[in-house]
């Protein structure tokens, strides 16, 4: 999650759109993984999470903003902060890229260098905001530099040394409203105001998004062939 989010009041345990989020990369962690990485974890929401799974015995968590080095214990499961990759996270089996690409000018470069260090068989999970046409002042006030299609990403991914083995979009059964609400309603608002486009909901309307979205993963497992605010990829590395 990033920092910005949450200093601007998201609160990602209860926010429909992070728990959604959360659940779509658990239910793709893989079978008896000890040891993940979680590569721009800022707020380290997503590391703290992965870290509860009963397998798990590490979690590296990465970012260069982070203050200090260190290390917490969650569920047994050590969580180690480092500002910048170090020869410790070499054997980790899952790499997660969740929302962090985008945030990268030379995609293609960043990610290869993280698929050379990775160990034959791995997993890669990333997930990046969906379709340029969607550009808002959301993406400006988180520092975007893109937003990617199924095809772009699996473009990337390829480019950088992974084979696709699942893609596709997420948050399909939202995106309709999205749509309305950054095309439609924010022009007549004529608002230039860089901000999330993330909001606090009532306590009804996030748990019906969060509803809805747990429906959508249950038919697409996240990787669904409809339009969505999200597009995911999930891939190994071969030797």
């Amino acid at each position: 999650m990033d920092i910005k989010e949450l200093e601007s009041g998201i609160d990602p345990n209860s926010h429909w759109y992070f728990r959604a989020k959360r659940n779509f990369l658990l239910r793709n962690v893989p079978k008896g993984c000890t040891q993940s990485i979680d590569i721009g974890a800022g707020s380290k929401y997503f590391s703290h999470e992965l870290a509860k799974v009963n397998s798990m015995e590490s979690v590296f968590s990465i970012d260069p903003n982070f203050s200090v080095d260190d290390t917490e214990t969650i569920n047994r499961c050590k969580v180690i902060s480092l500002k910048t990759a170090s020869d410790q996270i070499q054997n980790s089996q899952f790499w997660v890229f969740m929302d962090v690409i985008e945030h990268i000018n030379d995609d293609v470069a960043f990610l290869n260098h993280y698929v050379e260090i990775a160990p034959n068989g791995s997993t890669f999970f990333i997930t990046v905001p969906a379709y340029q046409f969607m550009w808002s002042q959301h993406d400006v006030f988180l520092g975007h530099y893109r937003r990617y299609t199924h095809r772009s990403l699996n473009a990337l991914v390829s480019n950088a040394g992974l084979t696709t083995t699942e893609s596709g979009y997420f948050y399909s059964l939202l995106f309709p409203l999205a749509l309305i609400q950054r095309k439609v309603v924010s022009r007549l608002a004529k608002s230039n105001k860089e901000e999330s486009g993330l909001s606090r909901q009532s306590f009804v309307l996030n748990k019906a998004f969060e509803t809805i979205l747990n429906l959508e993963l249950r038919i697409t497992n996240g990787f669904g062939k409809l339009p969505g605010l999200t597009v995911a990829c999930l891939a190994v590395k071969n030797a």
